[in-house]
């Protein structure tokens, strides 16, 4: 990529958090706090203390979009989400954060890219109960007529690793370190690197 573009897309991105800080200073603020860094992800990441961005996928968003996402990002940050995964499949736990968070996102007027997970059958669930009930959802389209070993039948689907999902168009990511309820900003900082992130 050219100097100029990277300058332009950066520049894109400064004019959206501004937006963010003056339009929902709540999101603005806690954007601040994360720093930009290009990157090959697909979309968008975040470890919790940066948000990673594809120059490709920001330059093809409208300004409004690119709030949206940027917000996104802040979202999953602020709910912790990079620190709730535990051992959950990373994808799977990303698309239940996103469910879990888009609609939040709608309700307090921003735009997102197309492609942004959206069900009405989730609104107003933790991303925990809605990754439970994607498992679920999961297990009965796998085999349909199959017993669960909940039921003490063998070959069921509790208990079985889930399979990846189609991403989203806007994508968070998880550390692969679990935040200790006592562990400070600072730790967590020192406990993730650009390996341990994963869109999804």
């Amino acid at each position: 990529m050219k100097p100029s573009h990277q300058r332009t897309t950066a520049e894109k991105l400064m004019r959206a958090r501004t937006r963010l800080v003056l339009d929902q200073p709540f999101f603005g603020t806690l954007g601040l706090r994360l720093k930009l860094t290009p990157g090959s992800f697909p979309t968008m990441a975040t470890d919790g203390t940066r948000i990673v961005y594809n120059p490709a996928f920001v330059d093809d968003l409208k300004p409004g979009e690119l709030e949206g996402a940027l917000a996104h990002e802040v979202l999953h940050c602020a709910l912790g989400h990079h620190c709730r995964r535990g051992t959950r499949d990373p994808r799977l736990w990303n698309e239940a954060a996103d469910l879990a968070i888009n609609p939040i996102l709608i309700k307090n007027g921003f735009t997102l890219p197309a492609g942004a997970l959206i069900d009405p059958a989730f609104n107003n669930l933790s991303a925990e109960e809605i990754y439970a009930r994607l498992i679920e959802r999961r297990g009965q389209e796998s085999s349909p007529n199959a017993p669960s070993d909940a039921q003490g039948k063998n070959g069921g689907t509790a208990g079985r690793a889930p399979q990846p999902t189609q991403h989203s168009e806007i994508q968070g990511s998880s550390i692969s370190t679990t935040c200790q309820p006592d562990q400070t900003a600072e730790t967590a900082r020192e406990s993730s690197d650009s390996s341990s992130m994963r869109p999804g």
